[in-house]
């Protein structure tokens, strides 16, 4: 009996001290992973593959926000023929709906958005059957942030100073919660300025831009590009960096940042923070419906 509470006893003190860090309500996880934003899928046989002229074309799409960054999504009901399908909204702007957090690794819970149109058959009363393609198109505005450490030492190239700094860039992972990803930094310093170059690169399915305007009718120079909006490090200092617009070529693109140090007397590892900004746009492939013509003359 006595070896049987032992045994508990000692369960109960390994079971104990187990950090269960992978549960979604872990604060010290590491939760701005992943390469999606705003998710959307057609819900199944909304619309059906097939439906009569005598109806009406149901479509309910269901989305989710999967990344690190709030959004509030837009979205484009397109490929059909406006004179047989006559969406009376078929653009709406969803709420704004949050991602992953500290306290969330997953993202949101879905949500739906509707659109309903009756059949208008006009001149083609003497076809059998015909089809109509439906997509959707999301746009967003969006953000990713990463923060990776970085060592400072302005007694790099001093050889008669012993330098303890680690100089690979360590905590940057390979994805921060977004489509647009900060892939790779390289960091030179002098005795008095630090030099980062700052490596992007679009991971999702979808294209990034830089538009105030409607997202289906962009420019040739308005896709393709993100914005760096800001480097710092833990004192609150900026980065001056080059350029802040930056295009992406076959979805890499780079940036490079300068900065005095603050403190030319010792290293030192810090927090840097690299937040980028961007708006995303992302097509679902069509769905192909045939409308049965009920009423032939």
């Amino acid at each position: 009996m006595k070896k049987y509470i032992l045994f508990l006893t000692l369960m109960f003190l390994v079971t104990s001290c187990v950090d269960d860090s992978s549960g979604g309500n872990s604060g010290t996880n590491n939760w701005r992973t992943g390469i999606e934003g705003i998710t959307m899928s057609l819900v199944p046989d909304n619309p059906p593959s097939e439906v009569l002229s005598s109806g009406k074309v149901h479509v309910i799409l269901k989305y989710a926000n999967k990344g690190a960054s709030s959004a509030a999504p837009f979205f484009y009901l397109t490929g059909y023929d406006p004179n047989i399908l006559s969406f009376s909204n078929p653009y709406v702007q969803a709420p704004a709906i949050g991602g992953k957090d500290q306290y969330n690794s997953v993202g949101s819970q879905e949500a739906f958005v509707q659109w309903e149109a009756p059949i208008n058959m006009n001149s083609l009363f003497e076809v059998d059957n015909f089809k109509q393609a439906l997509s959707v198109t999301t746009c967003y505005a969006y953000e990713t942030i990463a923060y990776p450490m970085i060592c400072i030492d302005p007694q790099k190239y001093n050889y008669v100073e012993a330098s303890s700094c680690d100089y690979s860039i360590k905590d940057l992972g390979s994805s921060q919660g977004g489509p647009i990803g900060v892939t790779q930094v390289k960091q030179k310093s002098t005795g008095d300025e630090v030099f980062l170059e700052i490596h992007f690169q679009n991971k999702g399915k979808g294209t990034p831009y830089i538009s105030n305007g409607n997202c289906l009718n962009l420019r040739h120079d308005e896709v393709d590009m993100i914005y760096l909006s800001s480097v710092s490090m833990s004192s609150g200092s900026n980065f001056v960096c080059e350029p802040q617009a930056i295009r992406l070529i076959n979805n890499e693109g780079y940036a490079v940042c300068r900065k005095g140090l603050d403190n030319k007397n010792s290293y030192y590892e810090s927090p840097l923070k690299i937040q980028v900004r961007y708006n995303y746009r992302d097509t679902l492939p069509k769905k192909e419906i045939t409308i049965v013509n009920v009423n032939r003359k």
